[in-house]
């Protein structure tokens, strides 16, 4: 009897299986992701202007030889500036000691009030920098001296920092009254540089990490900050920005990594507000909007983070400190935090909070609902390592995101030769300005983890420049490329940087037919394709750009020219005969076709109803069997 067992249990067995043969020719083998990538680029979707002011840099290391569009005056330091007498506090990061500042200009005394902020606008000017970011000091505390360690309980080594004054702003600050006034201190700026709408300083970031302050400064005995004492100091700081420079940014609040952006790192204040809003952006937004609509002006202009990647290698070792082949791939892959919605970093932060990711969407949707208008910028982003390739290729790929995504400014906060050369392929790729591209277009790579691409126009097809990234360490990719656009593109010069090399070089010019070819890219290689192409007579763009001046800087705005549909007649193919799928991008901008959205569908719905009586009957056989065995 048992042999009559095992036959009913095969039998089972093969219902089961039956109708996988059904499906056999819908089952592909998952496609090497290193080795093989196609990328799709359609000119005339997912159209978005390209904020110049995202090539930026913070002033840690220098700004000599950078090719950036922007940049912020930064440091710990900065919260506890003296600015009558140029003296600060190193902080808890460098070991609580009152010091100097210097002019950093050789033509200013170290002596002139705000003289450390005038030579950080002058050296930005002189190196050809057109967007200058100043910090406002906004910790309630300056340094009275230059005498070296502060210890707990000294009061006398500390002055009063006080937002508003009460009396006259003077030209001659009063250096003996224990006390400096924020909006003095902005008076004495503007003066000497001019409004920002006539190329002056671009606009201010309320002080940095206001929820580390405690912590960075421990002698002062500062308690944890609260939302509700943010909000206050920032409201009463923007009013002051705008009454001395109503054409001036403010950017805020300037805090730093997700449990910041969710709680200010002060769960036991957010309780307070929880229950009303999601996360502190939201509470955030809204307390400035309102205090905006009581003041009867905008007081934010800019919603401005920090972002230091918390990520971890597989051994558990922060990638921002570690440089091994682990943490090198983390750290290429960091990025995706941004914006990719299939991503989730390997940290405790990104883990416990990962209902805030991507960020950039989570971001532009509380812009949004609770202040729209308000632009987005990133004042400090670091993955680590600027000298290795692989801080290059973070440092491109988030560019690339802010790029495509609308992020009105960011500045780099890691220094290196892959950080420059990140820069330089963005707005200097052929060292005679050749730059990135003002309008953002549609580009795919079939969601590959090991690269990315970006596309961008100037407005007109005519000129099409492609960033590709081989984030492989090991092996070449193998790039197969369908422009998809009105314009037919003949050849493409390209320039790159790599392992090997950090300064950004060409490697040479390739023909094109038919706006479709293929590519060898090395590992660990980012390259930019500069496209020339013809267009049909009557042409007419997908967008009208409008083009303005800010700081010296060409800003596009782009406006979707209605009377230019795509259609596939104006695709340009390799097989002219095959039917052309149509394409659509999702809001990560990959794009992806309606043959692949068929291609899972395409059973007839009689099969389908077999399979699934055939599963079914092996099922109840198989429970049958079950429940009978003493039977047999």
């Amino acid at each position: 009897m048992k042999y009559k067992k095992y036959a009913v249990i095969l039998f089972a067995v093969f219902l089961l299986i039956m109708p996988l043969p059904l499906y056999a020719e819908n089952i592909e083998p998952p496609e090497n992701d290193d080795a093989r990538v196609e990328i799709t680029v359609d000119t005339r979707s997912d159209i978005r202007a390209i904020s110049p002011f995202i090539y930026g840099i913070n002033d840690n290391d220098g700004i000599l030889n950078v090719n950036a569009s922007s940049v912020k005056q930064t440091g710990d330091f900065l919260s506890s500036y003296n600015w009558e007498r140029n003296f600060a506090n190193t902080s808890n990061t460098d070991g609580n000691e009152n010091e100097r500042l210097p002019s950093n200009s050789p033509a200013l005394s170290d002596d002139l009030p705000a003289v450390f902020s005038y030579g950080f606008v002058d050296n930005a000017r002189l190196h050809g920098i057109p967007a200058r970011f100043i910090t406002l000091p906004l910790l309630g505390f300056a340094a009275a001296d230059a005498d070296g360690v502060v210890t707990e309980n000294a009061p006398e080594r500390w002055v009063k920092q006080i937002i508003t004054k009460s009396g006259e702003l003077t030209s001659t600050p009063d250096t003996d009254d224990e006390t400096v006034f924020t909006d003095e201190y902005l008076a004495f700026l503007i003066n000497r540089e001019g409004y920002a709408l006539s190329g002056g300083i671009t606009g201010f970031y309320l002080d940095r990490i206001p929820e580390m302050r405690h912590k960075l400064y421990p002698t002062l005995g500062l308690s944890q900050i609260t939302a509700a004492e943010l909000v206050r100091i920032n409201t009463e700081a923007a009013k002051a920005v705008k009454a001395i420079d109503p054409t001036a940014t403010v950017s805020a609040p300037s805090i730093r990594n997700l449990e910041s952006f969710v709680n200010l790192s002060n769960p036991d204040d957010w309780r307070t507000h929880s229950d009303e809003y999601t996360w502190f952006i939201d509470y955030y937004l809204d307390a400035m909007k309102k205090a905006s609509d009581l003041a009867g002006k905008r007081l934010l202009d800019v919603l401005d983070l920090q972002f230091y990647t918390e990520a971890v290698d597989g051994y558990g070792n922060p990638v921002i400190s570690s440089q091994n082949p682990g943490s090198n791939t983390a750290r290429e892959a960091a990025p995706r935090i941004f914006s990719d919605m299939t991503y989730t970093e390997a940290s405790k932060s990104a883990m416990t909070y990962k209902a805030y990711t991507p960020l950039l969407q989570t971001l532009q949707s509380s812009i949004r609902m609770y202040y729209p208008g308000t632009k987005l910028s990133f004042s400090e982003v670091s993955f680590g390592y600027g000298s290795d390739i692989s801080g290059g290729i973070a440092a491109a790929d988030t560019l690339g995101i802010f790029g495509r995504e609308g992020v009105w400014a960011a500045q780099l906060a890691d220094s290196g030769e892959y950080i420059d050369a990140a820069l330089k392929i963005f707005t200097d790729y052929d060292s005679n300005g050749g730059h990135f591209g003002n309008v953002s277009v549609s580009a795919g790579n079939g969601q590959s983890a090991m690269s990315s691409v970006y596309a961008a126009t100037e407005g007109s097809e005519d000129t099409l420049k492609l960033l590709y990234i081989n984030k492989n360490a090991e092996e070449d990719q193998t790039v197969f490329f369908s422009l998809y656009s009105d314009a037919d593109y003949g050849s493409a010069n390209i320039y790159g940087f790599d392992a090997d090399d950090s300064m950004v070089t060409r490697r040479g010019e390739i023909p094109i037919e038919g706006n479709v070819f293929e590519y060898s890219v090395p590992p660990q290689t980012v390259l930019l394709f500069e496209f020339s192409g013809e267009l049909p007579d009557g042409y007419k763009p997908p967008v009208t750009t409008l083009v303005t001046e800010q700081n010296g800087q060409t800003v596009v705005s782009v406006v979707t020219t209605p009377s230019a549909p795509v259609t596939t007649e104006t695709f340009q193919t390799a097989a002219p005969d095959e039917i052309i799928p149509e394409y659509s991008a999702d809001e990560q901008g990959r794009v992806s076709t309606s043959a692949d959205a068929d291609k899972n569908d395409n059973i007839p719905p009689p099969i389908k109803i077999i399979a699934i009586l055939l599963a079914a009957a092996a099922i109840g056989t198989i429970i049958f069997t079950v429940f009978n065995l003493r039977k047999f």
